[in-house]
């Protein structure tokens, strides 16, 4: 017989420990080139000191040193009931913001261990820049299982 235990032990998923984990793999496996010029964080509570945010929490962030600007990333990571809000994708996208655009490429992680809903999708598509394309990044269930991030994806 087997029980669940310890990390997988409770119902919660430990208040969302396992889709960062998911999500910290998934950008170790595929930015491993660069890992060790990187910086991994997780729970970090953010409060302003100058910057024009209000506190909030960011599930990661991971900074790589680029040729020319450190390449930085904020995230929010959501277990399959959770919900990313427009909240959500406010304060994500203040945080971004906030970095100086001539030292530092921001981009925003939204990550969950089920697939986006629509209204999810349009929560997160209010943190995109509009002077910056592709800021956003999704990864949903489908991502975020395979040790490789498009195996599934390049199936379908």
């Amino acid at each position: 017989m087997y029980r669940r235990s310890g990390l997988f032990g409770k119902d919660n998923n430990q208040e969302g420990s396992i889709p960062v984990a998911l999500t910290l793999q998934q950008l170790h496996a595929n930015l491993r080139p660069t890992y060790g010029n990187s910086l991994f964080l997780t729970n970090i509570l953010l409060k302003p000191f100058s910057a024009a945010i209000e506190p909030c929490e960011t599930d990661i962030f991971v900074a790589l040193q680029d040729h020319n600007a450190i390449q930085v990333a904020i995230g929010e990571c959501k277990d399959a009931g959770g919900t990313i809000t427009s909240e959500d994708a406010r304060k994500m996208a203040a945080v971004a913001d906030s970095f100086p655009r001539d030292k530092f490429e921001p981009y925003i992680i939204f990550s969950k261990t089920a697939p986006f809903t629509e209204q999810e999708i349009e929560n997160c598509r209010l943190a995109q820049s509009k002077s910056r394309r592709y800021r956003v990044i999704m990864l949903s269930d489908r991502e975020l299982e395979p040790y490789h991030l498009y195996k599934k994806s390049s199936r379908e």
